[in-house]
């Protein structure tokens, strides 16, 4: 009997052994698929020296420590694990016993750098003679260029890590630490504490899909209520959410460091058990098929901001004007600024925005493609109907038309389709920025008054209208139509409890500098400026470009009283226009400041509608014939090829008499065209494609339910984009911008834009 109790309790050992076997091969297997890195952190041990400590963690079975820079070394090594501070003797005995206990050193926290470079080196080398690969720390922002220049020379890795919000105001919040690695290379990463997420009221799983894949390491914590460790999986962190959140997010190698506070005594067994746990976790999610993982599952309100510089670095042609202008030089560098906002209710459903103002003169229907298309294939998962793309109207931009709009004689000269795909390359990255930076956060809405647009069309005695006609004429009589000086401002902060970013809607169009040959973003560029100097560069300043097809910020009349004030306060002219704006917004923030709040609701509506072209005549067909052939004889004549002005304006007549000759297939044409309504809480934004007469604007503002309507013209270009839509009282009138060719929709059109943006907005309010 004895014999046969003595087999049986040997095949009972070779079956635990070989289960014990099986299951570290398929955890081995398991980590190694995920690229995830098990370590026990030596700050678990913190009462024990670093000797004690991997001792201690040999007979763990561990292979991998994460030291502290602060742990006294001990075994008769005097000094703490700090490598700028100990011995070559010291390293050298250090490395010999972590070799013998076959314990690699691969990580140390190590709080605060020296700031001068030659001693941040020194830590640098002397930690490498040690086999440590990833430093954690809380630098000071001013330090990571330094830190990320050593840590890509030595080939390691600067987790950034964080404690609350009062110890660590850069790093608490993972939106903060993705927006600071993303100015730099993959050598700066994010070594998030989820114990400190926890107790600052952070979500583990939104903190690492906010994170994607700059995530490097963990202080991996699970707390009780009460916020004290407990083994990992045992609390309420929800960490096995987290875990399958982390590997479909974040592809890239990853250092997984249990922390355990509690029991400083003796944390082996809870250690034991958080190993365990991960262990589990990884032969279960690498097992499984990849998690679908939807945005922030948290109800509320997120925002993301960025902004890129789309300046050219050759010369370009300037956008706005008939007459060919290249570029000879800049004035200021011209952007595109993007705010992203996400409301998820209690629910889980979501809606979203994308709002993109570009310094440019309208979104041209061969932009306007192509961006998109590179927006769909970056986020595939996104909703291109919730873009928004809109111009700020500079004439002072490149332009982003066709290659063949201008005629082009000079050699060097950047193509319009290069300059589109330049806005692209830097574009997509600045969205992308703006989208998974998203974080919570709150806003505020005001209205104040500048005035900065003058009607451009004048009246006389006989009925006719001209743009920009003579004020100080005997038969000038009246200025056509009503001009808005609503000055509306957006103000977005995020989790950090910073203005994120600002709105200005402003019904004006940026072409002070219209005829320059210089590129500029005209006034915007020293609002932006003044605003930056406010309230910090990180703030991105979107310009709003209101119903404002009839407007101008050129004076029109009192001409000599506007500059005589303008000269005495020594302003240039878009400056004076940017201090009457800046004015304005900062007034607004003076009064709305303190009311930020979640906002109800984030809406999106997206209608495609179909208006009538504007009705031609045979006489316009006529005129149209007569005035192309004379622009064209001009232009072939002219030394330039008409670039100065007869080649593009004979495209400009050509067009026109196109448009009456498919009259005779179709006699009552369409145009398609796009209407986009966003809701934010109590306020909506509603967009247009056109060069919009501020009649049809003030309508939809008077109209509204909304406490508070935002006009925003020039969006989404389609074919014949940023054509003009008169006022009937234009069309009577009669000149530039309300003759056909400015127009291919009229004043009923325009009536038919402003009711069915109207529906949308009266949809979006219905309970």
């Amino acid at each position: 009997m004895s014999r046969m109790i003595t087999i049986l309790c040997c095949a009972l050992c070779f079956l635990v052994g070989s289960a014990q076997q099986t299951h570290a091969i398929e955890t081995k297997a398991a980590l190694e698929k995920l690229q995830w890195r098990i370590v026990v952190a030596a700050y678990s041990y913190r009462n024990f020296t670093f000797y004690e400590t991997v001792d201690k963690l040999a007979d763990l079975g561990a292979d991998a420590i994460y030291g502290f820079n602060f742990q006294k070394i001990g075994g008769g090594l005097e000094g703490t694990l700090n490598p700028a501070t100990m011995s070559d003797d010291a390293i050298a005995q250090v490395k010999k016993t972590l070799d013998e206990k076959k314990l690699q050193l691969v990580a140390l926290y190590y709080g605060s750098f020296p700031t001068d470079e030659t001693e941040c080196r020194k830590v640098f080398e002397r930690s490498k003679m040690l086999g440590i690969q990833y430093f954690v720390s809380e630098p000071k922002p001013e330090q990571l260029p330094m830190l990320d220049k050593l840590a890509q020379e030595f080939g390691m890795v600067v987790g950034l890590h964080g404690h609350d919000k009062n110890a660590s105001p850069n790093t608490w919040h993972p939106a903060l630490v993705a927006k600071e690695c993303a100015k730099y290379s993959p050598a700066i990463g994010a070594f998030n504490d989820t114990g400190h997420w926890i107790r600052s009221g952070l979500n583990p799983s939104d903190g690492v899909q906010t994170l994607k894949g700059r995530t490097v390491g963990f202080d991996l914590h699970d707390l009780n209520p009460a916020g004290s460790d407990v083994p990992l999986g045992s609390g309420v962190g929800n960490l096995s959410d987290m875990l399958e959140v982390l590997a479909v997010v974040n592809p890239n190698p990853i250092l997984i460091g249990i922390e355990y506070t509690s029991n400083p005594e003796n944390p082996t067994p809870d250690v034991q058990k958080s190993i365990e746990f991960l262990e589990k976790e990884a032969v279960r999610i690498a097992s499984a098929p990849p998690r679908k993982i939807l945005p922030q599952k948290k109800p509320g309100f997120y925002v993301g901001a960025a902004s890129c510089n789309i300046t050219p670095d050759r010369p370009v042609s300037l956008s706005g004007q008939f007459h060919t202008r290249i570029s000879q030089g800049v004035i200021t560098p011209v952007e595109a600024n993007i705010v992203a906002l996400e409301w998820v209710d209690a629910e889980g459903k979501q809606d979203y925005a994308i709002i993109i103002s570009m310094d440019t003169c309208a979104i041209r229907h061969e932009f306007n493609l192509a961006f998109r298309k590179a927006f769909r294939e970056t986020f595939p998962e996104l909703d291109g109907e919730k873009l928004i793309l809109t111009a700020t109207h500079t004439h002072t931009a490149p332009g982003i038309n066709a290659d063949d709009h201008y005629r082009i004689n000079q050699d060097g000269v950047m193509a319009p389709s290069e300059y589109v795909q330049i806005c692209i390359e830097r574009m997509i990255p600045a969205v992308k920025k703006a989208w998974e930076s998203r974080s919570e956060g709150k806003f505020a809405y005001g209205l104040e008054h500048a005035v900065v647009a003058y009607n451009r069309r004048a009246i006389y005695a006989d009925g006719t209208a001209v743009m920009y006609g003579k004020t100080n004429d005997p038969n000038f009589r009246a200025i056509e139509g009503v001009e808005d000086h609503d000055v509306g401002s957006i103000f977005f902060w995020g989790a950090d409890d910073k203005l994120a970013a600002v709105l200005i809607n402003v019904a004006c169009p940026s072409q002070e500098n219209e005829g320059a040959y210089k590129i500029d973003a005209d006034f915007w560029a020293p609002v932006r400026e003044s605003l930056k100097k406010e309230w910090g560069n990180d703030v991105v300043v979107l310009g709003l470009c209101g119903a404002a097809g009839d407007m101008s910020p050129h004076i029109r009349f009192r001409v000599q009283a506007e500059e005589r004030m303008r000269t005495l306060r020594k302003l240039g002219r878009t400056q004076e226009l940017a201090r009457r704006i800046v004015r304005a917004v900062e007034d607004t923030w003076d009064v709305v400041a303190q009311t930020r709040e979640t906002p109800k609701c984030v809406r999106t509506l997206y209608k495609e509608i179909d208006l009538p072209e504007r009705k031609l005549t045979k006489s316009d067909y006529d005129f149209a014939i007569a005035e192309a052939e004379r622009l064209e004889k001009i232009a072939a004549e002219s030394p330039d090829g008409g670039a100065s002005g007869a080649f593009t304006q004979a495209k400009w007549r050509r067009r026109v008499a196109a448009r009456w000759e498919k009259l005779k297939e179709n006699p009552n044409p369409i145009y398609p065209t796009c209407i986009r309504v966003v809701r934010i809480g109590d306020i909506v934004l509603c967009t247009n494609q056109f060069e919009l007469y501020t009649d049809f604007g003030i309508q939809m503002k008077a109209r509204s339910k909304a406490a508070q309507t935002f006009v925003v013209q020039l969006c989404d270009g389609v074919i014949g984009s940023a054509t003009y839509l008169p006022s009937q009282r234009a069309v009577e009138g009669g000149g530039y911008g309300a003759i056909p060719p400015s127009n291919m929709v009229g004043p009923e059109g325009g009536q038919i834009l402003v009711e069915e943006t109207l529906k949308m907005v009266d949809a979006l309010f219905a309970k």
